[in-house]
């Protein structure tokens, strides 16, 4: 036997209005407030923090992916760079502000060693 579902029908000034959500498998409906982060992110003016360097072999090409954690405050940067070699190794460099790059190394600290 099948169910029935009745509808309840309210007077006009009692309905409420309810917002349509596209349901599919991964939706999940929210409720709450919205959590907000006090962090602001900005972009800088001068363009990025860490770029290539032609004067070092293996981050020659390009800089990206940097992870940084803030230890003794001082920001420390570990960056993914791949050289002239197409290569991907992982730099390191000391930030004092966070801003600007005051250390960097001249050599990455890790690379993949290839099987011959």
């Amino acid at each position: 036997m099948r169910k029935v579902r009745k509808k309840l029908v309210l007077p006009k000034g009692k309905q409420k209005k309810r917002k349509k959500i596209k349901r599919t498998k991964r939706t999940v409906k929210k409720r709450g407030r919205k959590k907000t982060s006090p962090l602001i992110l900005i972009k800088l003016p001068e363009g990025p923090m860490i770029s290539p360097r032609a004067e070092n072999g293996w981050e020659a090409w390009q800089t990206f992916n940097p992870g940084v954690i803030l230890l003794d405050n001082k920001v420390h940067i570990l960056y993914r760079a791949i050289g002239e070699d197409g290569i991907s190794r992982l730099g390191y460099a000391i930030s004092g502000d966070g801003l600007k790059i005051d250390e960097r190394l001249f050599s990455p600290v890790y690379q993949h060693q290839l099987k011959k």
